[in-house]
């Protein structure tokens, strides 16, 4: 072989290698997790959403981030027709996704009108209280159970306003609520009854936020390329600087 044929090749290969290891992916996600991942001026905006850009500079992958409501955003994913962000790992959706590394974890938190606090140490602590919590979010298994086998009475709704709203109306007793509330109850975020509110001091359960694709989409490849980069990210000031909070 000829060494300029030679190194024509090697140049082929190599530009043909790169091309075919990025892709373009689409992710779908949650408009309404508060500091988490959510809408802003029309685009998504949190913690999740600049987590995915820095990875994807490091893994050569595009991920192109569409926000739904939650329950839209799962069945989408579930069909097949994307990724998932910041999506709670249970046994259920192990059988029909595939999840990268722990991508950061939420503190999620239990809110309570004022003077109705209560010690919270374990799940069995809700039994007998009226709990108000998201259509299709996920606690980990132990307090999936309990609430599916009704164990913990929980009333479902589509957000924080209806939830926060039922809470003060005395419809529920404890409210939970994912997401980072930096300035916490009594700010200008929302009702100003927000300042009738305690927030306990125990946090329900911290849930590990991962990135996960249908089996059916065969992302295996996509992911390991997610779990380096992020591995890397992990390791940087910039990786604590967006996760951590006051």
């Amino acid at each position: 072989m000829r060494p300029w044929f030679l190194a024509l090749s090697v140049l082929f290969s190599a530009t043909f290698s790169t091309s075919t290891a990025a892709e373009h992916l689409l992710i779908l996600g949650a408009d309404d997790y508060f500091g988490v991942c959510y809408v802003q001026s029309g685009h998504p905006a949190g913690i999740f959403p600049q987590l995915l850009k820095e990875v994807s500079k490091l893994s050569g992958d595009e991920y192109e981030l569409q926000l739904h409501p939650w329950q839209r955003a799962q069945d989408m994913a579930a069909s097949g027709q994307a990724g998932i962000a910041h999506f709670s790992r249970t046994a259920g959706r192990e059988r029909i996704f595939d999840f990268s590394e722990p991508v950061m974890v939420d503190d999620i938190q239990l809110w309570v009108k004022k003077g109705h606090e209560f010690s919270y140490k374990s799940p069995r602590d809700l039994i007998g209280l009226r709990v108000g919590a998201k259509n299709g979010a996920s606690f980990g298994q132990v307090l999936d159970n309990m609430m599916t086998q009704g164990e913990i009475n929980v009333e479902r709704d589509q957000g924080f306003q209806d939830r926060i709203r039922k809470l003060l109306l005395g419809r529920i007793d404890v409210a939970i609520v994912e997401g980072v509330y930096d300035h916490g109850p009594g700010s200008s975020e929302g009702s100003d009854g927000l300042q009738t509110i305690t927030v306990l001091p125990a946090p329900l359960v911290q849930d590990p936020l991962y990135l996960a694709f249908p089996k059916s989409m065969h992302a295996q490849a996509a992911l390991q390329r997610f779990n380096k980069a992020l591995a890397a990210l992990k390791k940087t000031s910039r990786y604590r600087e967006l996760t951590t909070h006051p």
